[in-house]
């Protein structure tokens, strides 16, 4: 058992013991049909769910074929929600593929106007999930696109404004999907294939962590070995890191980028191995200009390129 704290996040838990039993959803569209009648009136359809040229009606047309469900905070005296309202895991599926495939892609708007509407449907179809209980498999399907969605919102919008994207918001999503994601491989193990990559990133999402730590211990020793050039690092005094598996995971054009960052932290690099050192570890005083170091900002990923870093298919070039 991982040493994650607990099964749902502090949100889920709350839908959880509000809506005690599980629904089965029976939704068969991106978005139910009263949403998309409700918000039709109250004029709240979204551009990029528009009938093209309807954009300056006085009441814009929705698409329904374009129409994804938004999310809604739960609150007390909130109707809970009917099994129609609700999408099945191959309809989210479905959905996450449309976000992912369609608007992703797309390069005649700004990303961070796509970023802001995906991240809203993406956290509606991670709701749709634990109203529903959906087994670790369905979990498993929809987290990982879900999480390297967030991963490379990160970097994409890390120079942008705090007022236009927050990265602490993102940041604890990312975390919430990661945790859920780690409990998930736990329960159902024959669908763990890309574990490796998501305990990675869990662990570099958390350095110094001693909870991350926990977790590792506890983990099977398929994994620590598959991870030890990349935990080991907090976990003991005498393990060194190969620099270019930190530039491979990183993301860093170079070997020599990557030395930098991590010596912005006071650790150093001989012979080619980061020596990682606890004692030795000290955050800047101001915040290290990743971007200039790492590559994903440094290259122009087009849209369908950016749909395979989703789907863990980008081949770099």
């Amino acid at each position: 058992m991982t040493h994650v704290q607990s099964k749902w996040t502090t949100e889920e838990s709350a839908m959880c013991e509000k809506f005690v039993n599980p629904k089965v959803g029976k939704c068969m569209d991106m978005c139910p049909k009263n949403e998309i009648v409700d918000r039709e009136k109250q004029r709240r359809i979204h551009p990029f769910e528009m009938v093209p040229g309807t954009r300056r009606d006085q009441r814009p047309k929705a698409d329904p074929e374009r129409m994804v469900k938004e999310y809604c905070r739960s609150a007390a005296g909130k109707a809970e929600p009917s099994e129609e309202e609700l999408r099945p895991p191959n309809v989210l599926m479905k959905t996450v593929k449309y976000l992912v495939n369609r608007l992703l892609t797309r390069e005649d708007v700004k990303w961070l106007e796509i970023y802001n509407f995906v991240f809203d449907r993406m956290r509606c179809i991670r709701q749709d999930m634990v109203l529903q209980q959906l087994s670790p498999v369905h979990c498993i399907e929809l987290l990982e696109p879900i999480v390297r969605f967030y991963i490379y919102a990160g970097y994409r919008l890390h120079h942008e404004q705090i007022h236009s994207y927050d990265p602490h918001i993102n940041n604890s999503h990312i975390q919430q999907c990661l945790q859920k994601l780690l409990i998930c491989y736990d329960d159902e193990c024959q669908k763990a294939e890309n574990r490796a990559e998501f305990e990675s990133l869990y662990l570099l999402h958390n350095l110094g962590s001693v909870e991350a730590s926990f977790h590792v211990i506890a983990l099977p020793k398929y994994l620590r070995y598959a991870l030890e050039t990349l935990n080991a690092a907090y976990s003991s005094k005498n393990t060194k890191f190969p620099i270019n598996i930190l530039k491979q995971w990183l993301k860093f054009n170079s070997d020599e980028d990557a030395i930098k960052f991590v010596s912005m932290f006071g650790l150093t690099v001989v012979d080619g191995m980061v020596h990682y050192s606890r004692a030795a570890y000290s955050a800047p005083m101001q915040q290290p200009n990743v971007g200039s170091h790492c590559h994903l900002d440094s290259i122009d990923l087009s849209g369908e390129e950016i749909a395979d870093v989703i789907w863990n298919k980008y081949t770099e070039p």
